[in-house]
């Protein structure tokens, strides 16, 4: 993910089984970050091939908190209309004096073909190797994303969203402390997306867009 683009390992935190975030509760596991892992041909400008693999610093003990997520076949691609489920904590608007989720949530959204999603954000804007998900009728639940300006579209930093929100964000393009960006897409337990960027809060007419985890499993094996 982006997210992670240029960063320092060291000061990355990863926090395994976490559930409210405002207190603990015994069952977190807390790593450290060895080494990130960019995919060579992420291009900060289009989003595409927008994924990375931390290296942790320790072992994961897995249990009912903690489990392995399912990998989907290589190049495999998911129906249209087929419901997934994203989850995260983060914020609920893009907008200024947004409210936070410190409870994970968790919301179905329905799955866009690459067609229907290039008709709203451009044909040469979705690649093959992203997924697009969202309500694109009604909005209200979706991951959330911050805006270049009015009708822009922007990164996906806040991972998570119950309902639509203004779209009056004018600030420039930078990161915003809004919670878990990059909020995964799943559909049962295997992992078919990690949220890339988009246009807006569950608004109405834009889907959610994800990396295409299916795309990747090269990328992911050879790393792991």
């Amino acid at each position: 993910m982006s997210l992670f683009y240029r960063q320092t390992p060291s000061k990355i935190t990863v926090m395994a089984g976490e559930h409210l975030l405002t207190s603990t509760e015994g069952d977190e596991q807390v790593a450290g970050v060895e080494s990130i892992i960019q995919h060579p041909c992420y291009n900060s400008f289009t989003f595409t091939n927008d994924i990375s693999i931390l290296k942790l610093n320790i072992s994961l003990n897995f249990g009912v908190f903690v489990q392995p997520v399912t990998l989907p076949d290589s190049m495999s691609d998911i129906d249209a209309g087929i419901m997934a489920t994203v989850s995260g904590w983060g914020s609920t608007s893009v907008d200024i004096g947004y409210a936070v989720q410190f409870k994970i949530c968790a919301v179905e959204v329905p799955i866009v073909t690459d067609d229907q999603c290039r008709q709203i954000y451009g044909a040469n804007d979705i690649a093959d190797s992203m997924i697009c998900a969202g309500d694109i009728d009604n909005g209200g639940v979706d991951t959330c994303q911050e805006e270049k300006g009015p009708n822009s579209v922007g990164r996906n930093w806040a991972s998570f969203a119950f309902g639509p929100s203004p779209r009056n964000w004018t600030s420039s393009r930078k990161k915003l402390d809004l919670g878990d960006s990059g909020g995964p897409l799943f559909l049962g337990s295997t992992i078919i997306g990690i949220a890339s960027w988009g246009h807006g809060c569950a608004s109405p007419g834009y889907p959610s867009v994800y990396t295409q985890v299916s795309y990747f499993i090269g990328f992911i094996n050879s790393n792991s």
